[in-house]
């Protein structure tokens, strides 16, 4: 059992998102966690999107689907990050709440953060060009 989210951020980052065995490990990583720090280990997973910018994860796979168990505890986190260094997770994680029914204000705040994305250019041009699928179709 992962009792602390240091401890979890410590493994998780021991892990290569290009090994053919990621996806299994990060199941066993998540899994592996106690109930007690489950709903607050949204950082350290945001963190490991920005450190892998490209890198799909299981697209959208565990870490994605574990931390939006917690909607709507981590959505200002997630939009920090997005901002502060766009992922293809980051990213596809606010497509993804973009895709459900939320206000008209929300809409907007995630719809500029995507914007910024695009703006920005720092962020991997794969990034980007999912992006831009992404408004367009939100368009």
């Amino acid at each position: 059992m992962i009792p602390t989210v240091d401890e979890f951020e410590r493994r998780l980052n021991g892990f290569d998102p290009e090994k053919e065995d990621f996806v299994l490990q990060i199941d066993d990583l998540v899994a592996s966690l106690s109930q007690d720090i489950a709903a607050s280990v949204y950082e350290p997973i945001f963190h490991f999107f920005e450190n892998h910018p490209k890198a799909d994860c299981g697209a959208p796979g565990t870490l994605v689907h574990h931390v939006e168990e917690y909607y709507p505890n981590y959505v200002a986190s997630l939009r920090d990050s997005v901002r502060r260094a766009p992922s293809y997770n980051g990213v596809l994680m606010i497509n993804r709440i973009l895709n459900s029914n939320i206000s008209d204000e929300e809409r907007t705040e995630y719809l500029n953060t995507l914007r910024s994305v695009v703006s920005k250019g720092t962020a991997p041009e794969e990034v980007r060009s999912m992006t831009k699928r992404f408004l367009d179709r939100q368009a």
